[in-house]
Formats: structure tokens, sequence, C-alpha cells
């Protein structure tokens, strides 16, 4: 999968709009495109190496790297912050003796 590169003032985004759909396995989402234009910084990623995280069946490969790397147009005037939610099939448990095992 190649590098998003929108351009909000240029109307160049409808990749990053269309992942919200597709990227989440749902047909609705509430945010019209405007709104995702004006008020929404919202980008969904399907990170599987298949694409199939919205699939019921689990990916083969369990383990790797992820990095995010950001670029901009202009120079930013504020702060800006990330925020990343990821979500994976994952088994923890603790035993009486409070010995913890992961199944990753």
């Amino acid at each position: 999968m190649s590098a998003y590169t929108p351009s909000y003032k240029n109307n160049l985004f409808a990749r990053n709009y269309l992942s919200l759909f597709t990227d989440l396995a749902q047909n609705n989402t509430n945010v019209t495109r405007e709104e995702y234009k004006n008020n929404t910084c919202l980008y969904v990623l399907d990170l599987t190496q298949d694409f199939s995280a919205s699939d019921p069946f689990m990916n083969v490969a369990r383990s790797g790297d992820i990095s995010v790397h950001l670029k901009f147009d202009e120079d930013l005037l504020e702060t800006l912050t990330l925020l990343v939610y990821m979500e994976m099939q994952s088994l923890i448990e603790i035993d009486k003796s409070r010995n913890i095992f992961t199944d990753y």
C-alpha cells in the first residue's frame, strides 16, 4: 500500500475518507465528506499483511513492526497530537501466584 498523500485544499482526500468505511467494515460512519474535510482528521488503516483486519479469521503472521511517518505540506503553527488505537487478538492469563502469561 502506498502512502496517503491528501491535499485538503485541493479536495484530494477521497482515499482517506473511503478508508473510514473499508477498513472499519462499516456502511456508514455518520461523517460526511465536508465534515471530514473541515473538522475531522481521522485515518483508519488496516495494517494486516493481507488487509483482513475486518474479516472474522486471524492473520497467520503474528509478529512484526509498525511505524508511522508523517509529512506535512506546510509548517505546523500549533503542536500536533497523534493518538493511535490498535485492536488485536491476544490472551493474557494471570495465575493465582500473580504470574502473567501472554499469547500475542
